[in-house]
Order: structure tokens, then C-alpha cells, then sequence
């Protein structure tokens, strides 16, 4: 609250008029992050699976070589998310991976281990 009382001593406003509008401020960004979130998340899905010509682009190590000589971290990801979908009665398919989890399939660090050859031919 301390920086509540500054801003309201330099800006003459209320203590708590400042809070009030700091929350709805950030209510409002939220929203168009997790907007913008979605999209993108759905752009590097699309991205891949034309990449690699199947909507299960998360399969495929040998192109985009998710997973490092030292760990399956990613694919013991994909398996963790395919359980979770079983286990909520839904069926395992691309989409539902996809679409849900790939944030949670650490998307951008596995980019960072695709050679640039491999980047650009997504575009």
C-alpha cells in the first residue's frame, strides 16, 4: 500500500481510488494477454504441423528434435498432457493437445534447439 500513499500524496488523488483503478487496469491487460496468448499458441501449432505435414507435430523429434540427448523432458510432457485428457474422459487427439497445452509443451525453448534452417522454413 506504501506505493498507494505515495501516488496519492504527488497526484493528490485517493489512496484507495488508486488501488481501485490499479486493479481494473490489470484486469484489462490480462484479458487481451491471455487473447494474445491464445493466438499465438495457435499460430506455432498451425506453424508446425504444416512443418512437419501432421497435426501431431509434437511427435516428431527426429525434425524439430524437441527432446536433448541428456532428457525426454518434452516428451514426458506430451505424455503427462495425454494422460490428463484421458483422465477428464476426453479423447487424445491433436487438437486437444494442441489447442490446450503447448504452452505446457515448452514450445519456445524447443524452437531455441531448432537450427535456423528448421525456423525459417516455418515462415
Amino acid at each position: 500500500m506504501s506505493t498507494y500513499v505515495r501516488s496519492a500524496q504527488t497526484t493528490d488523488c485517493d489512496v484507495i481510488d488508486l488501488h481501485v483503478w490499479n486493479g481494473r487496469i490489470s484486469k484489462a491487460l490480462l484479458e487481451d494477454i491471455a487473447h494474445v496468448e491464445v493466438l499465438l499458441r495457435n499460430f506455432i501449432s498451425e506453424r508446425l504441423a504444416k512443418a512437419c505435414g501432421h497435426e501431431d507435430w509434437y511427435r516428431d523429434d527426429a525434425k524439430f528434435r524437441f527432446n536433448s540427448s541428456k532428457t525426454r523432458r518434452f516428451e514426458t510432457s506430451v505424455t503427462e498432457i495425454e494422460r490428463q485428457i484421458r483422465h477428464s474422459g476426453k479423447p487424445v487427439t491433436p487438437g486437444h493437445v494442441n489447442r490446450r497445452h503447448v504452452a505446457r509443451l515448452m514450445v519456445f525453448p524447443a524452437l531455441l534447439q531448432i537450427g535456423t534452417d528448421r525456423v525459417e522454413s516455418f515462415a
